[in-house]
């Protein structure tokens, strides 16, 4: 059975490939209702995408010339755009906690230069004088030589420019759909495998149907109750580890707990016990898979992005969103076993948002402060604070 076809009873919807139809973020009221969301967050993830932005070119914010009459002036090029968001970007990230490498670099470089949330005013757009020109080309300078030199930030860079980029961002979208209609979400996270002994005979057809069976079965199970979504991507190791999944399912916050007990009861008794059962059960069951249970050990994990998540835990969604990145690096290990162009990612569709939402008013958190969302949306605040990219 084709998983791009398979009917997940619990939800309503087919489960598909990621690009079998239409993303349906692109639906005008799906597309107004995230837009409207997304005005009232302060995402971290934006600090990411500003530093990917400034590495990817040498070029400075702003050009300051001198004529020969001596007069200066000052020409916006494309990063210029951001100078107005610095202001908004400092005061976003909490005090003493892990963010992602290149948060980092830009909370590191933003300190060293001595930068505070005064940086720039609010909804000055008549752009800076010679000295805030000066220092913003001085900041992205030192961004780069930073993602240099400092063996961290090396890596990070790398890690950050070997993903499909426009994969990540419609897989983002989806997630910021599923915290559109859920206040709260379970993630669970699961390396679904073959233990060794299969592992190098395990074809691209067993390894398909096998994940196909995952996915349409699951109607069946008690563990899935109220799973709202998923992600898999599928991927070929060398040495001996043959194909693997990496599996990120949702479920309902105010419906579902415990994140490690529920993995380890879809790792050993479905995606073991059922799905790849070869016989018996229990203590006599002989099974061609194997699982690896993240949420076991998710407090080993530096940046945690699993776990019980709150639609306000802006630290904990930017850090799913940076393990999102390995889920869509651009080598899956495929190339030359599957037929090209064959897709990598199973994913959900997004789940419709209540026309009537219940219970108490949303409420965001800024540097640890939890406020209340505005009851109107404002788009040219939006605007000013970068919320509408």
């Amino acid at each position: 059975m084709n998983d791009d076809s398979l009917y997940n009873e619990n939800v309503s919807q087919l489960i598909i490939t990621q690009d079998d139809v239409p993303d349906s973020s692109t639906d005008e009221t799906t597309r107004s209702e995230l837009i409207d969301y997304q005005c009232q967050r302060f995402p971290l993830w934006d600090i990411h995408r500003f530093v990917e932005q400034v590495l990817a070119t040498d070029k400075p914010g702003f050009l300051i010339i001198t004529d020969k009459r001596g007069k200066t002036r000052i020409q916006e090029l494309p990063l210029a755009w951001y100078f107005r968001l610095l202001r908004s970007y400092i005061e976003r990230i909490p005090a003493d906690v892990k963010l992602c490498p290149l948060i980092a670099l830009f909370q590191e470089s933003s300190a060293e230069m001595g930068l505070c949330s005064e940086v720039t005013c609010a909804g000055d757009f008549t752009g800076p004088g010679i000295k805030e020109a000066e220092r913003y080309n001085a900041l992205l300078d030192l961004i780069r030589t930073k993602a240099s030199t400092v063996t961290r930030y090396i890596e990070a860079k790398t890690y950050a420019s070997t993903y499909d980029k426009r994969m990540f961002e419609r897989l983002q979208g989806y997630i910021d759909r599923l915290f559109l209609v859920y206040s709260k979400l379970l993630v669970v996270r699961l390396d679904l495998e073959y233990g060794d002994d299969f592992a190098e005979y395990i074809t691209l057809a067993q390894a398909q149907q096998d994940i196909s069976r995952f996915v349409s079965l699951r109607r069946w199970n008690k563990h899935f109750e109220h799973c709202v979504g998923l992600i898999i991507a599928r991927e070929h190791g060398d040495n001996g580890c043959g194909f693997h999944f990496h599996c990120i399912l949702f479920f309902d916050g105010q419906k579902r707990q415990q994140g490690i007990n529920l993995g380890k009861a879809i790792g050993k008794d479905y995606w073991e016990g059922r799905i790849t059962r070869i016989s018996g059960q229990g203590d006599t069951l002989i099974t061609r898979g194997r699982h690896f249970n993240c949420n076991s050990r998710q407090d080993e994990y530096r940046y945690q992005g699993i776990g019980m998540i709150s639609h306000s835990d802006e630290l904990k969604r930017s850090n799913l969103a940076y393990s999102l990145i390995y889920l869509v690096k651009e080598d899956q290990g495929l190339e030359g076993i599957a037929p090209p162009k064959t897709r990598t990612i199973t994913r959900s569709v997004l789940p419709r948002a209540p026309e009537t939402k219940r219970g108490a008013p949303r409420r965001i958190s800024i540097g640890g402060k939890r406020d209340p969302l505005p009851t109107q949306t404002d788009e040219s605040q939006c605007q000013e604070f970068g919320l509408i990219l």
